[in-house]
């Protein structure tokens, strides 16, 4: 849930009377931009496995085709 702070903070105002479903539909947004934090930071990594020479991704049990699992996943 969110606290009337971190909504005051993100919105300027605080909640309305019913804070409960105010943090709820201002948690949507929240979680929209955290998965795309998310989906960034798995790309950059994918590139950088990506960029290994094989034998260094084989020493830490990975194949290319599993990167292409990956990254089919994730579009």
């Amino acid at each position: 849930m969110l606290t009337d702070r971190y909504f005051r903070a993100m919105f300027g105002a605080a909640p309305a009377s019913h804070g409960h479903l105010a943090a709820r539909l201002a948690a949507g947004p929240a979680r929209l931009v955290l998965r795309f934090r998310d989906h960034l930071r798995i790309r950059r990594d994918l590139r950088h496995l990506e960029e290994l020479p094989d034998y260094l991704l084989e020493d830490v049990g990975l194949t290319r085709e599993d990167l292409r699992k990956v990254a089919r996943k994730t579009r």
